[in-house]
């Protein structure tokens, strides 16, 4: 069984706001604020600090919980970097942003709505006793609850996020070209491609150790990062069967038409390899799914 998860947010009592102002707040006024929201109809985004602009969004409030004084949140899209690096401890503390009651932006009239949820470093949000996180001013009508000397430390951890996010989205990238032309070049199967692809995302690619030289004399080693050593070593495997010229038509090597094989010096072709591919690539073309999943049942 899956426990969703729930970001303590707020709490009743009177709170100072970053302007200076003291509002107070029953358990009623959050009732009445989780009752209210609905995320078709305003979503409250999860931010780095306070942005007056609730920009940028590293995920989103799917609904609100009032329970025992506490005002709760049920996170969702949450972008993967920015949830590793809560996890790894770098936002412990959460404040949080409302529109007033009677705010003309305010999604729902009549009750404080929340604005959005904010993601805090070492300074203690102005609502104490909330739980860490696990995974501030008022400016017109809007209501923020935050430690105004925490801006500062928030803008920097809000770049950092933003740059993390990059980093992700341009090491997917890479990694997807990098097996792409393997699979070009005929060294990896296509039908093994996403998964390649996945697996070396999840792979260190900051960590340098060092590994044996691959054309160095005894003891030699060089210093890579576990990334890079794998698609060196995925470089260098030989090109396997290439059937046709070079990107074959798999209509004609299921309908059993001739192949032409090439090896590299040094390597042989394993004809009956060669017949458990072409009558893989027949059942995936016929019942899909991946390409190892194929092998394994024509090999039953």
């Amino acid at each position: 069984m899956t426990t969703e998860t729930l970001l303590d947010i707020f709490a009743t009592g009177q709170h100072t706001a970053m302007s200076g102002e003291t509002l107070a707040f029953s358990e009623r006024d959050l009732a009445a604020t989780a009752a209210a929201y609905d995320s078709a109809v305003y979503d409250a985004p999860l931010c780095v600090g306070h942005p007056t602009t609730n920009a940028p969004a590293y995920g989103w409030v799917s609904r609100l919980e009032c329970r025992d004084g506490h005002l709760f949140a049920a996170p969702t899209q949450v972008d993967p970097a920015f949830k590793s690096m809560v996890q790894a401890g770098r936002f412990k503390k959460i404040s949080a942003s409302f529109y007033r009651p009677d705010a003309k932006d305010n999604p729902t009239p009549g009750v404080w709505a929340l604005r959005h949820v904010g993601f805090l470093g070492a300074a203690a949000p102005a609502v104490l006793g909330l739980k860490p996180a696990q995974f501030a001013g008022t400016v017109g009508d809007i209501v923020t609850f935050g430690d105004v000397l925490d801006q500062r430390e928030a803008e920097l951890a809000e770049r950092e996020a933003a740059f993390a996010a990059r980093e992700a989205r341009v090491k997917a990238e890479d990694v997807a070209a990098f097996v792409g032309r393997l699979v070009q070049q005929g060294r990896f199967p296509i039908g093994m491609k996403d998964e390649a692809v996945e697996i070396l995302r999840a792979i260190d690619d900051r960590n340098a150790v060092a590994f044996a030289a691959s054309d160095g004399g005894e003891g030699e080693t060089v210093s890579k990062t576990p990334l890079q050593a794998l698609k060196d070593l995925m470089s260098r495997l030989p090109t396997m069967v290439m059937f046709g010229e070079a990107a074959p038509d798999s209509r004609s090597i299921i309908a059993g038409e001739a192949a032409s094989f090439a090896a590299p010096t040094g390597y042989r072709v394993d004809a009956s390899g060669a017949d458990l591919d072409r009558r893989a690539r027949a059942y995936q073309e016929k019942h899909g799914g991946t390409y190892g999943a194929a092998v394994r049942a024509v090999s039953r």
